[in-house]
């Protein structure tokens, strides 16, 4: 190719390494590394930052402007080519502008006449060599960043059929399950190491990551040393343009965490059983174990409100064990608790579960009846209490110990209150003992007044 021809090729040529900082040649290459040049590509000063002096020997003009920290590798390139190796290396160039380039050099060898002919290009490569070193930084930052936290970081690929593949495993697995054995891969042991009343849940996170939904699952791992760890795993899907569905996910250890809130709850339930406890105790006469005066007038003021409202006729009884300080005077007090236990006892298992017994003081008891017909009615139940009380004798240690029992009783009527209703139970009470004790008196419907 000559005349007009071959100038369109060589400026067509010169375009191209001007566009791309492209320098093609030919050289000669001998055993000490020397070039010759047979051909030099217009990209030559660029990648030199201007030509040669006049008369100087371009291939040593271009070893000379090797960066010295890249000569080694620059002579060693040399080296395997000459050895009829095809190469590539990539160094620096100091040009004679003052600015330092990256050049990747590719070279492949033939045989002409006895030496060694390399074809070759070098190629500038210092704005992709930064953009590679800023991505590396980056990198190396990710990792600082990923390794001083603890928590393992994953991002995995998923296929249409419910497949999954990760394609990146952060390097704080460890601290999930233990330290890994040399040569075993953590991600294939991970599903096998999940607790198995666990692993219901985990694989129903495939189906919801193809549905596009983000997840948070909290399931335990038993580790390789042994511990089994709860952790949290918060996971969240995105589809790349080709389609491929990704899931970036971060898990957490919350052992510690998760036992703390159960001591919490475990501490919270017993801080409310004490409560509970103690509001019994409030409640609940210590000796007898039935209700106190306090509880019995906190029921009483509530039966007497539904009562109102639902129309109905609570009746009150008040009862008290005949003559009791000639039981403690000749028995002995632990004696005569023993016969206040069992009176209770007897009281509780005579009546139904939704009436209300109570000690209300001393020898003195109380039945609250939510409901009742008449004063007929409450006047049975009194005397079914009465004969309860009195047989069979109580057995103490101290002997068997008869007691007797004088029962009031007062229904309620509306607008009674209950200072009123115990008033009328308590002169029904005291008309029972003045007639002789050992009976019944309900008080009259007017029962403000007289028994």
């Amino acid at each position: 190719m000559t005349g007009p021809e071959s100038s369109l090729v060589v400026a067509a040529l010169r375009r191209l390494a001007d566009a791309y900082g492209l320098h093609v040649f030919c050289v000669e290459v001998d055993e000490s590394g020397h070039c010759d040049e047979i051909y030099a590509g217009p990209g030559l000063e660029t990648l030199l930052g201007g030509a040669p002096p006049a008369g100087a020997d371009v291939g040593r003009e271009w070893s000379a402007r090797v960066h010295p920290q890249d000569r080694d590798a620059y002579r060693a390139a040399l080296r395997r080519i000459h050895a009829g190796v095809a190469d590539e290396v990539e160094y620096r160039l100091c040009g004679y502008d003052g600015t330092t380039r990256w050049v990747r050099e590719s070279g492949v060898p033939h045989a002409v006449g006895g030496r060694i002919r390399v074809d070759g290009f070098a190629l500038d490569v210092t704005a992709s060599r930064a953009i590679r070193d800023e991505l590396d930084e980056t990198r190396a930052h990710l990792h600082r960043i990923v390794s001083a936290i603890d928590a393992h970081l994953y991002t995995g690929s998923l296929t249409a059929e419910g497949g999954y593949h990760e394609v990146f495993t952060g390097p704080k697995s460890d601290i999930l399950l233990g330290p890994v054995p040399p040569g075993v891969d953590p991600v294939a042991e991970w599903d096998a190491r999940t607790h198995a009343d666990d692993r219901v849940s985990v694989q129903a996170t495939y189906a919801a990551w193809q549905r596009g939904e983000a997840t948070e699952l909290v399931y335990r791992l038993h580790g390789f040393d042994g511990r089994t760890r709860w952790v949290r795993d918060r996971a969240y899907p995105r589809r790349a343009p080709d389609g491929t569905l990704f899931v970036d996910g971060i898990v957490v250890d919350i052992t510690d965490e998760t036992i703390a809130a159960e001591r919490l709850q475990e501490a919270l339930a017993a801080l409310d059983r004490a409560r509970h406890d103690a509001e019994e105790r409030s409640r609940t006469d210590h000796l007898t174990g039935i209700a106190n005066r306090a509880h019995l007038s906190d029921v009483l003021g509530r039966e007497l409100e539904r009562a109102e409202r639902e129309h109905t006729t609570p009746g009150l009884l008040l009862l008290d064990l005949d003559h009791f300080k000639r039981v403690n005077d000749r028995f002995g007090h632990l004696a005569g608790d023993a016969v206040l236990v069992e009176v209770a006892a007897r009281l509780r298992h005579a009546v139904r579960s939704y009436d209300t017994v109570a000690r209300f003081g001393g020898e003195e008891f109380a039945v609250l009846v939510p409901a009742i017909e008449s004063r007929a009615e409450l006047g049975r139940l009194g005397d079914k209490l009465r004969l309860g009380t009195a047989q069979p004798a109580v057995v103490t240690a101290e002997g068997a110990i008869g007691v007797t029992t004088s029962v009031g009783g007062a229904l309620a009527r509306p607008g009674t209150s209950p200072d009123a209703l115990i008033l009328a139970a308590d002169r029904a009470l005291y008309r029972a003992k003045h007639l002789g004790r050992d009976r019944v008196v309900v008080a009259r419907d007017d029962h403000a007044g007289a028994a």
